[in-house]
């Protein structure tokens, strides 16, 4: 079941690129624009697949966990890829290794769907995307931002709204 579900998602992504023009990275960025908005559509729906199975029966057995483990490298041998072609397009910083974001993109990508999840709101999909997208540029385009503005402001365009159960507000910690 797992693996028939994750050659769907895969086939889904790949005709994503191969049916939307533009950069890598904003390709990359709409795609992962219209899973948030999937899960905003359909408040009812349990998240990713492979991220609840990780969850709640990812150590079971070793051949599950196997499994789950292989879909989980998939797609981070994916979104490398992806990275790689966005970083020859100078949109992607250089300092970092492409694997080490891809990995930490997929992993604050699964911790957003848990709290999304559970929360039953997509604002920790909102704010991990903005953020991670945030820190994937290049190094040049961080550093328009002056010293202050980093110490006082997040990044353009996270949480849009203000979260009325925390009472968190944009821009300020």
């Amino acid at each position: 079941m797992l693996n028939y579900h994750h050659a769907q998602e895969i086939a889904k992504w790949r005709d994503h690129f191969a049916t939307t023009e533009g950069r890598r990275l904003q390709q990359i960025r709409v795609m992962i624009d219209s899973f948030v908005d999937d899960y905003r559509q359909d408040p009812n729906l349990c998240g990713c697949l492979l991220t609840n199975l990780m969850g709640e029966v990812g150590n079971l057995s070793d051949s599950f966990r196997k499994v789950v483990q292989t879909s989980s490298d998939e797609v981070i041998s994916f979104m490398t890829e992806d990275l790689i072609i966005a970083q020859s397009e100078g949109d992607v910083r250089t300092d970092i290794p492409v694997e080490a974001m891809a990995k930490i993109f997929w992993d604050s990508w699964q911790g957003a769907l848990l709290r999304t999840k559970v929360g039953g709101s997509t604002q920790p999909l909102h704010e991990t995307v903005d953020t991670l997208f945030s820190l994937l540029k290049p190094l040049k385009a961080q550093a328009r931002r002056t010293t202050h503005e980093a110490d006082t402001t997040l990044p353009a365009g996270l949480c849009h709204q203000p979260d009325t159960d925390t009472g968190y507000q944009p821009g300020r910690r």
